[in-house]
């Protein structure tokens, strides 16, 4: 029997024959692998953050699966050829690798969404990242943000509660400060398009993006430890 579904590429491993295995998130059946040939037809799965319609071979009780058919369905223009652009969408996707497993058909169309904005915007805003991954968290359950919340100054974040609290815990390990615990969550409730308007600063950027990822790493899974972050900081 064949299936078509939508899929996101997020990685690929070499396999025998001169094969490739490739991982994606997929629209309707959440991670699955493909092995895939390097063929002109199929070379295009090998290109991390790749959005396409796959035809494949379903082998029941099977974890790997042949592709019989591909399409693509957005060809970016500037992700894969503008240098910061290429950088966070690298980095997403080694998130998204960690993060992604089961059937979430809201989260897919929201990641591909937001990837074909970052490709069609001209001129990237700081913040992108950080806000991905605070819409990511709202998709998935483990947000933190309340609109109740949002107009408040007074704040802490505590990152082990997952809430907003009146008071600093003793050890201030887990717990963010007032200030930057406002910027996230006036940065919560703004779209990808408002983040021109607000002018943040790269070093604020960076802050608030590692707050998000230990956020996310004591509620969903360890993502401290990114190879891609580490990657660049040794070029630039």
């Amino acid at each position: 029997m064949f299936i078509t579904t939508s899929a996101i590429v997020l990685r690929t491993y070499p396999f025998r024959d001169k094969k490739l295995i490739v991982k994606v998130f997929t629209l309707d059946y959440g991670i699955m692998s493909f092995i895939i040939t390097k063929n002109k037809s199929q070379i295009i799965l090998s290109q991390s953050l790749t959005i396409a319609e796959v035809t494949y071979k379903h082998v029941k009780n099977k974890s790997l699966f042949y592709i019989k058919e591909v399409q693509v369905e957005y060809i970016y223009n500037s992700l894969t050829t503008n240098r910061k652009k290429m950088e966070i969408g690298i980095v997403l996707c080694e998130i998204m690798t960690k993060c992604l497993n089961e059937k979430n058909k809201r989260l897919y169309i929201y990641i591909k969404n937001t990837l074909i904005q970052l490709d069609k915007i001209e001129k990237y805003a700081e913040g992108f990242d950080t806000l991905f991954l605070i819409k990511f968290c709202e998709i998935i359950g483990i947000s933190p943000f309340t609109k109740e919340n949002s107009a408040k100054t007074n704040l802490f974040l505590n990152l082990e509660e997952g809430q907003f609290v009146k008071y600093q815990a003793p050890n201030k390990l887990n717990t963010i400060s007032k200030e930057e615990s406002y910027l996230l969550q006036k940065l919560a409730y703004l779209d990808f398009d408002d983040l021109n308007k607000i002018n943040m600063h790269s070093s604020v950027n960076q802050t608030l993006f590692q707050i998000m990822i230990k956020y996310i790493s004591i509620h969903l899974t360890d993502i401290t430890k990114l190879k891609s972050i580490n990657i660049f900081k040794s070029m630039s």
